[in-house]
């Protein structure tokens, strides 16, 4: 007999549970591959060999070597990995039941003579009875963590794209600056020799001397600019370290192809956008939550077993059987607790729907900015470039036979100028406006 309690009591103690996050790791691995377009993924079991990402940085930094790097090297990102452990581990500990309780007392006498004991081994029958639902909710909440970080990912990833146009055109801004700063000093020299030659006022001067001035400080603000772009752009990497003199191998993009229908975008976002799909996963978690409650009719259902010795001179057998602790659900308490999930989740499909209505208006506004951005951008590039470099080609040929000035090839020359920096600024908003339809649609265009 009491070998037979031995084994029970060791059984019930016993636990072999383990947590292994990796299909839930790959799993969220494979959907930021999905969804960023990007192969090379943080992987927590194996990660990048440090001398090969510098590597990367020896012959200059493309896009996608900065997409890699943050998808490979963010911290923020790793840490997500490393959470998806505590999901894992909550869905194992929802399987488990609940440890027994084990209560012993001794009971002296109050008029002499040999000492009494009691044992009490308690279970909680409700978890086995919760055992199947809390499984259920922590499932899906587990579902909802492994897209939740694959969004945050594919968030991510649209920030470097945007910081790396960003930085490229930074250091752009900083050539065009040297340039017209150079453009400048020429006229101001040609000016001054005019001065000296009785052709030009003092006051001519003045006003190119302010010029040259103007264009200095915004070629200083342009490298301050570059700096601070350059350090957005290694936050994103997780890097303590300045980026240096990287080059930014891709630049601005030189055009980009045709926009698909609005309304076809807006079809494929549905099933694109991990916001969405993390949202509906939430649901599911909402759902399985209300089944929970309102499975808990009673607060308390315990299976006991107890043991008593008795005293002596009685029989000296001992005394043993089970017993039921049931909780009294006078206060209420679980109704109101179903009645908060049933109302939480309410709340969530009407938020789910208003997310899903947005996320379309969404799409639908970055592809028109898109599309406007893209056209300003070929204008720029087809028409303003060209017709500034042919109005300088004409007025070179008409200094060359003397009927234009040095300055007048100066001023075509700063035409040119602003051109290129229009066409500039152009190609960055069309730049950053397909990023941010990217990052609407939930997937690489």
């Amino acid at each position: 007999m009491r070998s037979a309690w031995t084994s029970v009591l060791l059984g019930l103690l016993a636990g072999c549970a383990t947590v292994d996050p990796r299909p839930e790791q790959e799993e969220a691995r494979a959907a930021i591959r999905a969804a960023t377009g990007v192969a090379d993924v943080h992987d927590p079991a194996a990660p990048p060999d440090a001398a090969e990402l510098a590597g990367w940085l020896a012959d200059g930094l493309t896009l996608d070597e900065a997409l890699r790097l943050a998808l490979l090297e963010n911290r923020r990102l790793q840490a997500g990995f490393a959470r998806l452990g505590v999901s894992k581990a909550e869905l194992v500990q929802a399987g488990l039941w609940r440890d027994p309780r084990v209560s012993f007392a001794v009971l002296l006498p109050s008029g002499g003579g040999a000492v009494r004991w009691t044992l009490d081994l308690a279970a909680s029958v409700l978890d086995l009875w919760d055992l199947p639902r809390r499984e259920a909710l922590a499932r899906a909440e587990l579902a909802r963590d492994v897209l939740a970080l694959a969004e945050a990912a594919s968030e991510l990833a649209a920030r470097v794209r945007a910081a790396y146009f960003e930085a490229a055109a930074a250091e752009e801004r900083v050539r065009l600056g040297q340039e017209e700063e150079r453009l400048a000093q020429a006229e101001l020299a040609a000016v001054e020799a005019r001065v000296a030659g009785g052709v030009a006022s003092a006051l001519d001067a003045e006003r190119v001397r302010a010029r040259a001035a103007e264009a200095a400080q915004a070629r200083l603000a342009a490298e301050r600019d570059a700096s601070g772009a350059r350090e957005a752009l290694a936050a994103l990497f997780s890097w303590p370290r300045a980026l240096g003199p990287v080059a930014l191998v891709d630049g601005l993009p030189a055009g980009a192809g045709a926009l698909a229908p609005e309304e076809e975008l807006v079809e494929r976002s549905r099933a694109t956008r991990l916001d969405l799909c993390v949202s509906a996963r939430d649901l599911d978690a909402r759902r399985a939550r209300l089944a929970l409650e309102q499975g808990r009719t009673i607060p308390e259902l315990d299976l006991t077993l107890a043991a008593e010795r008795p005293e002596l001179g009685e029989d000296p057998g001992f005394l043993a059987g089970p017993g039921l602790t049931v909780g009294l659900p006078l206060s209420g308490a679980p109704r109101v607790r179903s009645a908060a999930a049933a109302f939480e989740l309410a709340a969530r499909e009407a938020e789910h729907a208003a997310l899903v209505a947005e996320a379309a208006q969404a799409v639908r506004a970055a592809a028109r900015r898109a599309a406007l951005a893209d056209a300003a951008a070929r204008q720029a590039t087809d028409e303003l470039v060209p017709r500034a470099q042919e109005l300088l080609a004409r007025t070179r040929a008409e200094r060359a036979l003397g009927r234009a000035t040095l300055l007048e090839e100066l001023a075509a020359e700063r035409a040119l100028a602003a051109a290129r920096r229009t066409t500039l600024e152009a190609r960055l908003a069309a730049a950053l406006a397909r990023a941010e339809l990217e990052r609407a649609l939930g997937a690489p265009l």
